[in-house]
């Protein structure tokens, strides 16, 4: 090899160690990245990420604003900014201080959602308790409980249950959902949970055995009866391969579209309520019956976890749409919970009594129901106590459950009248 080539190829290799050390001081592999992880009506959840450059100093703007200078400790660091405007498009700008490199993203906050609903009361029976409900739209829903009505001589009799309702756009027509088989010693009894992943697949659970209905027929499902110990109490799924059963002691069990098998959950814990995004993420809440315990657990795919157990809270009900965050209501109100760092912040609701359940549409779109005919709504921003539902119904319901789906919502509970508790629905629609 002639000494010329020595030369150059010695250049070129001078030449790319430069390029190499320019890279490591430079924009390259101290990069820095702004993301945004989630946006609500009066919030937005930004991800400062950076490579080989921490504890430097990030000063981070919204539009002209300068919201905070940052030391990162990591390599990801969340930042969140509330008290923003709903419908409100800002930009935001992380930059290092000393100019090397910045980044930037667009957002426009969620707009709120109306709190003008237009409620209807519908008493189903004599004595009974709606304890769930499903809404497809407005004029197709299904409501389950329990539902008795008088004789002609003014008993209330028994010996006849009906354990569902069906809404047509005009009318609720009182159903008997059949409980047959060997695994189920009462042909109709009280339902405790409802979940349809369409008009043609619909699972119904009692307190000890479970129910699909295909769009013809029902059919008993023995596969969980030795699995349970004890009530089912809530279903939630993905598909109709994914879906979860809760209940008492502890209970999880998970149907995969053609049997259902026990998940450990590591508590003995009556679990009330379930919710989920996906098979990856899925919440449950539950509490003893005296309130000495509470628990939250989280499924991330694999393995059901602890995220709370505590003495106090008395969880009733649980509901999210992002893996940042979940509602809960409880005997001491309603709280919202940050799942990464654990933080519960209770909610200053006008409700006053205890609340059952909680569910939505979106952070902008939030229900509660509980005692004393209570249904607050939050639109992002505000939350409004229906007093006009009070009104209705003489402050004297208790909404066990809701159901919201685009502009229409259905509640159930029980009406105090006299010495007998009578089914009741809610029916509202913007």
């Amino acid at each position: 090899m002639t000494r010329q080539w020595i030369m150059k190829i010695a250049l070129v290799l001078c030449a790319l160690m430069q390029l190499v050390c320019s890279d490591n001081v430079g924009t390259g592999k101290s990069g820095l990245s702004l993301t945004v992880e989630d946006v609500s009506c009066t919030e937005v959840w930004l991800q400062i990420s950076t490579r080989n450059s921490i504890h430097s100093r990030i000063v981070l703007t919204r539009d002209t604003v300068t919201l905070d200078t940052l030391i990162l400790t990591t390599n990801e660091m969340t930042f969140v900014d509330d008290n923003l405007l709903p419908s409100h498009r800002y930009t935001y700008t992380a930059r290092f201080m000393d100019g090397a490199m910045s980044s930037s993203v667009e957002i426009r906050t969620l707009d709120t959602t109306s709190h003008a609903i237009s409620w209807s009361v519908d008493t189903l029976g004599d004595l009974g308790v709606i304890r769930d409900v499903w809404i497809f739209d407005r004029n197709d829903a299904i409501a389950v409980g329990e539902i008795y009505l008088r004789d002609s001589g003014g008993q209330i009799d028994m010996s006849q249950c009906y354990n569902a309702a069906k809404w047509n756009g005009k009318t609720w027509e009182l159903m008997r959902v059949p409980f047959t088989g060997s695994c189920s010693a009462v042909m109709y009894p009280t339902i405790r949970a409802i979940y349809a992943f369409s008009e043609n697949n619909i699972w119904f659970a009692r307190g000890g055995s479970l129910v699909h209905y295909d769009g013809t027929n029902y059919y008993n499902d023995c596969s969980i009866n030795s699995l349970l110990t004890g009530s089912i109490n809530k279903l939630w799924g993905s598909s109709s391969s994914d879906l979860y059963a809760v209940g008492n002691n502890g209970l999880i069990a998970h149907y995969d579209g053609r049997s259902w098998s026990k998940q450990e959950s590591g508590t003995n814990v009556d679990l009330n309520d379930i919710y989920g995004l996906d098979g990856s993420h899925v919440w449950a809440v539950g509490t003893e019956g005296d309130y000495s315990r509470s628990v939250i657990l989280y499924y991330d795919g694999k393995s059901w976890n602890k995220l709370y157990e505590g003495s106090y809270y008395g969880f009733n009900s649980i509901w999210t749409e992002r893996q940042t965050r979940i509602y809960i209501t409880g005997d001491s109100g309603p709280y919202q919970l940050t799942v990464n760092d654990l933080v519960f912040h209770q909610l200053n609701t006008p409700a006053r009594y205890v609340m059952y359940c909680v569910r939505g549409t979106g952070e902008c779109d939030i229900f509660y129901t509980g005692q004393n005919s209570e249904i607050t709504h939050f639109n992002g921003m505000t939350y409004h106590l229906y007093e006009d539902v009070q009104g209705m119904t003489e402050k004297n319901v208790w909404w066990q459950c809701i159901k919201v789906m685009n502009n229409s919502m259905i509640a159930g509970g029980s009406y105090y009248t006299g010495l007998y508790s009578a089914p009741v629905i809610l029916r509202g629609y913007r």
